[in-house]
């Protein structure tokens, strides 16, 4: 198992924008956790290669660089990356 942060939840907290660089040193991050805010969009997704669930439901999300169209399930909002 990689040594550092696994698992990150910042839900419900309205938060309206994230930079790229909230991901820089979080190589080991599984889980991630943004749902219930403002988000637009959230960069630097593809970067984190150890990612496995993602969540992002009650944001103003369409999209999501960096994850496949496969994993995206823009009605619920989430991913589950394998």
């Amino acid at each position: 198992m990689r040594r550092g942060l696994h698992s990150l939840g910042f839900n419900v907290r309205g938060i309206t924008q994230v930079f790229d660089t909230l991901f820089t040193g979080m190589g080991a991050l599984n889980q991630l956790d943004l749902s219930g805010n403002e988000l637009k969009a959230v960069p630097g997704l593809s970067s984190q290669t150890v990612l496995r669930r993602l969540y992002l439901s009650s944001n103003k999300l369409t999209a999501v660089p960096g994850l496949s169209s496969r994993s995206w399930r823009p009605s619920t909002r989430c991913a589950t990356i394998s």
